[in-house]
């Protein structure tokens, strides 16, 4: 019985969705579902999608038309969908995914039922293999695709899909006469013939069928009838199976074992690499391995693992050729990977060498017990190198392994084979990268001396951007060579600008042979291996311990089988005893699969798990080198408030001085890396309490070690640290470069929205430098940014931005609304920093809102609410907006005519500013200063700190305060007239 929730692609495309049958009208919208339901549970990408519709020719609005049809598409699907159960199709960074279980599509049925053949077949179950096979034909209603116009899918998916129904309907028959079914298969082999008459497989099985019901006239006949076919429509006689069956039946009569058969020496070697660099120990060690028991009476097994594009296959194929002298009886190659990413049966992978023997494929035995037995035979006391690739586990080959000595066995994986070693005595080998003189020996042999000697800095940044890995050293070498212009240092400036992909396809347009290494340990993995593996990519130049990983998967997974299965697959290195680490390009791999398979919120809530994880007691002290880190991924994330509470959790311990802020660094993280974030992590600390100038200072080494290394990840998170800290410390001009610098790296890397805080920080330079509307406007841009990736801490800080522009426009109303909206948001998250500067703005616009309405009344709610963010500001010590406290204070303090109050807090402000570097706050402070004094009649005071306020205001360009200020210092000059009229008078 079919579930509620359906889609069908073999035959006429179907759909049906809770029950309800849906009809898809419009063609495009058919080769849309069809495309999805193809690969459910996959990307299929815009550019996937638009070859399915328009073929090679696109229009020039292709996405926009695919999203129009999408959306159309979804309405289709969601009108018998309940509203509370999620949308069918979901919408990722390059494309879309179709989420169905395995029994909702009738491609992903016959993939099943044709697996549990499989799966019966190595069991040696003729019956439940037939059954399985027979479900897999039920479930086909027609032609596929039948309905679907799409000159792509029915050039390059139909052939294909149609190829594996005939296969099943070729391997049932076979099932059928091993069964003994003769009889009853004649008919359906008749239709079958007539349908696909070219198909000498099937003519096959009704000659064999006809002579073993003794039938043996119309066997014969059988092959007259094929024999006119293939003539008439192919101009060819039938097969050499064929031919030798026809001629058997009339020399022996019906057929019932298979004739003698000859030996064939056969090499099926893929071609050596003519520039294989290094190794040269390790070649002659396997070499050595696989001769050196001749006349033993046990076979050498040598096991080759290691981490994808490490070189193994290359290795393996280098030391078979070096030995093929050794075995003169053939040298066998056999890849086990298949198509769509599905391993070779060990019944397969035997007829492939039973082949290779001389053996022709209508004289195989069914069943692997049987065909491993004559393999066995077969190659007794014969010398044949058998190379097995692309292994994952010992069950693969085990029934593939000669019996007696003489022959030898190279296998070669992903990961180490314990079950060899223990039942076939392996001699494992495990591959790591190459050294650096070793890497770049390799790219010289390929660019040549010339090019690589007149760029050696280059060269080796490319060798750590290729982890030195022969496989990425080779296709970042072949994209150079095909263009002899391109400099070795721009390209490695084209990697650093570009995307974790771009970076994996070393400039190639479509997936590299890197891409396709990684995926196949990607894809050999169990489901909770792959979530982990892409969580990591989360975390760039972490290393973690178990606890880690748990906190990073939301401990649902067997986190501890998960992590050895990673480190098996080579994919994770354990670097010190119970830590572990990703090399750079499994992280940038695993960063790539994490953007399309998990949603954006299920990222934040990784990351704030782990980061949570980080400040925990007993774990701050011990993960301070992730903790540096942590606060890029933090802000890269949106979780500034976390962020924030990271800098101020080991901004004390990073240290401070000359060199006190290098620390250890992280096991296989260049030291420069990790220097960036320390630095980072540093200033923003030094910047929260006071130290703006120091701060500034290390980041603007940051900034050089970014600008060295092209690292422009880096480079955008330090320019968005600088923008801030200039603004403080007062360089408009500067902080303005650096925020805008931040904005337009970030949306090169691929950033498809601005972050909100990069636009709050853009606006407030704006707003101090007299630019109040264009400040206004990217506000607003950063409060819809935050409610788009529901960051409640970045709106509440936009807001308050807001409310200090209506404040200055003496929009009261307008000011406290925002103000309130602020607070409010502040308080759901946890933030304290966010907190109080949301207590400042309410205070401040509930202050301007009494000033201006005449309500003297409630300046002491405004005055509560500049307390609280005081008392926050303090525990947090955050000097900045202790020191904007005081100010609003005094001001508070002078409206309710409380002279000395508003003077105590006017000095306090002044002497934080004293003891800090954020002129901005200095000049305001000072201002206020000379207010409380004039009110106290200390005229020449207050004259003196006017004058003073001023002329930062002029220095820093904060044209915002020095408007006001110029207001009060003609107030303070006319008082000082006055009171020197009254004197003279």
């Amino acid at each position: 019985m079919r579930p509620a929730t359906w889609f069908g692609i073999l035959g006429p495309v179907a759909a049906v969705v809770e029950g309800v049958p849906v009809t898809v009208g419009a063609p495009r919208q058919r080769a849309l579902l069809a495309s999805l339901v193809l690969q459910a549970n996959q990307l299929v990408t815009v550019d996937e999608l638009a070859e399915h519709l328009w073929g090679e020719h696109p229009p020039a609005d292709a996405r926009a038309s695919i999203q129009i049809h999408m959306s159309r598409l979804r309405k289709l699907l969601g009108r018998a969908t309940p509203n509370d159960r999620p949308q069918l199709i979901e919408t990722r960074a390059r494309g879309y995914v179709l989420a169905l279980e395995p029994e909702q599509s009738d491609i992903s049925e016959f993939r099943q039922a044709r697996a549990r053949g499989a799966r019966a077949r190595t069991d040696g179950d003729l019956a439940a293999e037939s059954e399985a096979l027979s479900s897999a034909l039920n479930v086909w209603r027609g032609e596929v695709f039948a309905d679907v116009e799409s000159e792509s899918l029915h050039r390059d998916v139909v052939p294909y899909l149609l190829e594996l129904k005939l296969e099943v309907i070729e391997r049932r028959y076979e099932v059928q006469l091993e069964l003994g079914n003769h009889r009853r298969s004649i008919p359906e082999l008749r239709a079958d013939v007539a349908r696909y008459p070219l198909r000498e497989r099937l003519w096959y099985f009704l000659m064999i069928a006809h002579s073993r019901c003794g039938q043996q006239a119309e066997a014969l006949e059988v092959y007259r009838t094929v024999s006119r076919v293939l003539d008439q429509e192919l101009g060819t006689a039938p097969s050499a199976e064929l031919s030798a069956l026809h001629q058997s039946l009339l020399a022996t009569g019906p057929v019932e074992q298979p004739p003698s058969i000859g030996w064939t020496a056969t090499c099926g070697l893929p071609a050596d690499i003519p520039d294989f660099v290094g190794r040269a120990e390790t070649v002659a060690t396997i070499a050595d391995q696989l001769t050196a028991a001749v006349g033993a009476s046990g076979i050498p097994l040598v096991s080759i693992d290691g981490p994808p594009g490490v070189g193994k296959t290359s290795l393996a194929v280098r030391v078979a050729h070096r030995l093929r002298k050794q075995f003169p009886d053939g040298q066998w190659y056999i890849r086990l990977s298949g198509p769509a990413r599905q391993g070779k049966r060990p019944a397969d992978v035997l007829a492939e060498l039973l082949q290779a023997s001389g053996v022709s494929r209508n004289l195989l035995p069914p069943g692997v017990d049987a065909r491993s037995a004559m393999l066995r035979a077969r190659t007794a006391d014969r010398r044949v190198l058998l190379v097995f690739d692309d292994v994952l586990s010992a069950e693969a080959v085990r029934a593939a392994i000669p019996g007696t000595a003489g022959s030898a066995v190279v296998i070669v994986g992903p990961t180490y084979l314990p079950d060899l070693v223990v039942h076939h005595s392996a001699h494992p080998v495990h591959l790591s990268e190459l050294s650096l003189p070793e890497a770049r020996e390799l790219l010289t042999s390929i660019l040549g001396e010339r090019r690589v000697s007149a760029e050696g800095a280059a060269v080796d940044r490319l060798v750590e951007i290729c982890a030195r890995l022969p496989l990425a050293l080779r296709v970042g070498a072949a994209y150079l060579m095909g263009r002899p212009l391109l400099g070795i240092d721009e390209f490695v400036g084209q990697l650093g600008r570009g995307s974790a992909r771009s970076t994996l396809r070393m400039g190639a347009r479509d997936k590299s042979a890197l891409i396709a290494a990684l995926d196949f340990a990607y894809f050999a993995m169990s489901k909770d291996a792959q979530r982990a593996l892409r969580l990591i990519g989360l975390l760039p130049g972490m290393d973690f311990t178990l606890g880690a990983l748990e906190a990073l998967t939301g401990n649902d997974i067997p986190t501890a089988a998960v992590l050895d299965e990673l480190t098996v697959f080579g994919l994770l290195r354990e670097t010190v005893a119970g830590r572990f680490q990703a090399g750079r390009l499994i992280q940038l791999y695993a960063a790539d699969r994490v953007a399309d398979a998990e949603g954006r919120d299920e990222r934040r809530r990784a990351i704030e798990r782990l980061l949570e994880w980080f400040l925990s007691a007993g774990h701050a002290t011990i993960e301070q080198d992730n903790l540096a880190i942590a606060v890029s991924v933090a802000a890269q994330n949106g979780l500034h408030s976390l962020g924030r509470r990271i800098v101020m959790a080991i901004g004390p311990t990073l240290g401070s001085g000359d060199a006190g802020h290098r620390h250890r660094v992280p096991r296989g993280e260049p030291a420069a890396a990790l220097d960036v974030y320390a630095l980072n992590a540093r200033a923003l600390y030094l910047q929260r309490i006071g130290k703006a100038a120091e701060g500034t200072a290390l980041l603007r080494e940051a900034l050089d070690t970014v600008r060295v290394r092209q690292d422009f990840k880096a480079k955008a998170f330090t320019a968005s640290n600088l923008a801030a800290g200039r603004e403080h410390i007062g360089r408009l001009p500067e902080s303005l470069g650096h925020a805008m610098s931040a904005i337009t790296l970030k949306r090169t890397l691929g950033s498809e929205l601005d972050d909100p805080e990069d636009l709050y920080a853009l606006a407030m330079i704006l707003l101090y430098s007299g630019k109040s509307d264009q400040a206004f406007a990217q506000l607003r841009r950063g409060v819809q940014i935050s409610q788009l990736i529901g960051s409640t801490d970045a709106e509440a800080r936009a807001r308050c931005g807001l409310s200090a522009i209506y404040r200055g426009q003496r929009q009261s109303g307008q000011a406290v609304a925002q103000a309130r909206k602020a607070e409010a948001l502040a308080a759901r998250g946890d933030d304290s920093g966010t907190m109080a500067m949301a207590s400042s703005a309410l205070g401040e616009a509930l202050q301007v809102e009494a000033v201006l309405g005449g309500i003297t009344a409630q300046i002491p709610e405004a005055m509560a609410y500049h307390t609280r963010a005081l008392d926050i500001s303090e525990s947090i010590s955050d000097q900045l907006t202790s020191t904007q406290a005081h100010i609003c204070l005094s001001a508070a303090h002078r409206h309710l005519d409380d002279r000395e109050g508003a003077l105590e807090h006017a000095v306090l402000a002044t002497n934080l500013t004293a003891a800090h570097d954020f002129r901005l706050l200095r000049g305001k402070a000072l201002g206020i200063l000379a207010v409380a004094n004039l009110a106290v009649q200390r005229l020449s005071v207050s004259s003196d700190r006017i004058d003073e306020a001023l002329q930062i205001h002029l220095a820093t360009g904060n044209a915002l305060e020095e408007d006001c200020h110029r207001n009060w210092q003609r107030i303070i000059r006319e008082s000082e007239m006055k009171a020197h009229r009254t004197v003279l008078s």
